[in-house]
């Protein structure tokens, strides 16, 4: 009992009662609606419906268009002395066309050519748009209306569509004129209005059917409603217009009064346990089933979490597939429905977009499973769209399908490789505890803060035959070297690194200390000497000890230099007699 209240409640907000947006209720001209006018119900009703014939639209006569004030954007007259001049507009169409206007090919209306052109290719436009991106048809012409009153508020009256036909507005290009056609798909009175009289009113409307005239329904609800003094039908009121009722048409299904005992929402278990008992928190999947997925009928490749779904299906299990764009969803319900048709099952797939409909369809159809799909949606819903499907399905006959036994061959094989290749790279290397995955990780890291190859190889044979704990302890020297070296710095760039003293006691530390009192000294007047001489010689001042001793020879040469002063050393007699003056300067 729990569950027929949870289920009704849920199943009442279902119900858009609300008047300012909702045309099924609310009916008003605007950019959502076309009213007809000074037409007949039943006329159209024959014409569209029963003979299929594609109606076009009438703008007004050219004698009212005249009296359209330019600056309105809504079409209407001008209210000026010259208005008594013309006559209503549906006195004016009886006197100049007579009965036959409700006889031919053409629908009336109160728009000018270029508002009726702009106002159908707005509705063709929100059409085609829902169509494509939900599946579901939304533009109706309403032939007869409803006009009531809310209780609260009796001044005001309401509008509601009473039967409701399915069309779509075409034309062949462009430049053409729009005809509206009807599509073919069942059509019948308002739901919306029904389930509002019901649950406020405790009206029932009478439901349309083929098997009555719309003007015998019109008379119908005229006979429901006699208890409301100020409400009316208007059986020629007629208007196009965009109206949705995909939640109104849940809200008839989940009816239980439609189901047979037993089998009532209700009374599943699948329901009882989303109101209820709840779900079990996962799934028992043998894990050796995973690793045979050639004992499944996959169409699509399938990584193991989409093989786990599958599985999971097939073990009766309600799951939820989550996931971002491009992670394989479509894909692995492909395979799902694959699986379901292998043993038996019927699928339904519903989506509320269109295009997740196609992309399943798609890859259905490229694994030659879509002539086993029966599209239910869109234009492809009609009676006798269905019938053609199951028909061309029909006459495919029985599936042929090639011996696949080599191909399992070959796919154990190949799972025999990968798992010996898996096996092997998570195997512990020798005796260290340490598996080929974690070693290369490491060596990774290494060559990362050696980009430049500067540590030295170690012979693999120093730690071949290291067992985990040798391992672990030699990276515990390691580590403690690390933290000395940071703190001394690298021993080939220490001040003692080339000493080989093995002790240092405290009378050497005192002589040292003397010593390098006195080398200090000598250092500093080497270096204000060294400071000197190169500014005397314009040369760059030594920066260390080893650019002392250039610098001494440049000097000691430049000392020995003979004096050349007024002296021609242009002269070619230096060159020309170079040899004689060598062997003179040097005896």
């Amino acid at each position: 009992m729990v569950v027929d209240q949870q289920l009704e409640r849920a199943r009442l907000e279902l119900l858009d009662m609300g008047l300012r947006a909702n045309p099924q209720l609310n009916y008003r001209s605007g950019s959502k609606s076309l009213d007809i006018v000074d037409e007949k119900s039943a006329n159209i009703f024959e014409m569209l419906v029963e003979k299929e014939t594609s109606l076009g639209f009438l703008p007004l006569p050219k004698e009212y268009q005249q009296k359209i004030a330019e600056s309105d954007d809504e079409g209407t007259f001008y209210s000026s002395d010259d208005d008594a001049e013309l006559p209503p507009l549906d006195l004016y169409l009886e006197q100049k066309k007579g009965e036959s206007r409700f006889t031919d090919k053409y629908l009336q209306t109160g728009l000018i050519p270029s508002k009726l052109d702009k106002a159908l290719l707005k509705l063709e436009t929100e059409a085609h748009t829902m169509l494509q991106e939900q599946g579901v048809e939304v533009l109706y012409l309403a032939l007869g209306f409803l006009q009531w009153n809310e209780p609260t508020n009796t001044s005001v009256s309401r509008y509601a569509p009473l039967i409701l036909v399915p069309v779509e507005l075409i034309r062949s290009s462009a430049r053409d004129s729009f005809k509206l056609r009807y599509t073919g798909e069942e059509l019948g009175s308002n739901l919306t209005l029904a389930a509002k009289l019901k649950t406020e009113f405790k009206l029932i409307l009478p439901t349309y059917s083929d098997e009555i005239t719309i003007s015998d329904y019109f008379e119908a609800v005229s006979d429901a409603i006699s208890a409301q003094p100020s409400w009316r039908v208007h059986q020629d009121k007629i208007g196009l217009g965009l109206f949705s009722f995909g939640k109104f048409q849940m809200y008839m299904d989940l009816d239980p009064s439609g189901w047979p005992e037993g089998k009532k929402p209700s009374q599943l278990s699948l329901i009882g346990r989303l109101f209820k008992d709840g779900f079990e928190p996962s799934v028992n999947i043998n894990p050796e089933d995973l690793n045979h997925p050639e004992k499944l009928h996959l169409v699509k490749d399938a990584d193991s979490s989409q093989i786990e779904a599958i599985l999971a299906m097939k073990s009766g299990a309600d799951l939820i597939i989550q996931g971002p764009p491009g992670t394989g969803k479509s894909q692995t319900i492909t395979n799902i429905v694959a699986e379901a048709v292998a043993l038996g099952k019927k699928v339904l797939f519903v989506a509320q977009k269109m295009a997740a409909l196609e992309v399943v369809k798609k890859r259905l159809d490229e694994t030659h499973l879509g002539l086993a799909v029966l599209e239910l949606h869109s234009h492809k819903s009609t009676k006798k769209t269905v019938l053609t499907s199951i028909a061309e399905s029909l006459e495919q006959g029985r599936p042929q399908t090639k011996n696949r036994e080599q191909d399992f061959l070959e796919l154990t094989e190949s799972k025999t490789a990968l798992d010996t290749y898996v096996n092997a790279i998570r195997s512990p290397i020798l005796s260290s505890g340490i598996n080929y995955i974690e070693s290369l990780g490491s060596l990774l890291q290494v060559n990362a803060k050696d980009p430049d190859n500067r540590l030295p190889v170690l012979p693999f044979s120093i730690f071949e035959q290291w067992t985990s704990e040798q391992y672990n302890n030699a990276k515990k020297l390691v580590a403690e070297l690390v933290q000395q070296l940071e703190i001394v710095g690298v021993p080939s760039e220490h001040s003692f690194s080339v000493s080989c003293r093995t002790d240092f006691s405290p009378s050497l530390q005192q002589a040292l200390s003397s010593t390098l009192l006195e080398t200090s000294s000598f250092l500093s007047e080497l270096y204000n000497e060294a400071n000197s001489l190169s500014e005397s010689l314009q040369l760059k001042k030594p920066e260390n000890l080893h650019d002392v001793n250039p610098l001494v020879s440049t000097a000691s040469w430049l000392a020995e230099v003979p004096e050349l002063k007024n002296i021609k050393v242009n002269n070619p007699i230096w060159t020309s007699e170079k040899n004689e003056l060598i062997m003179d300067y040097r005896a």
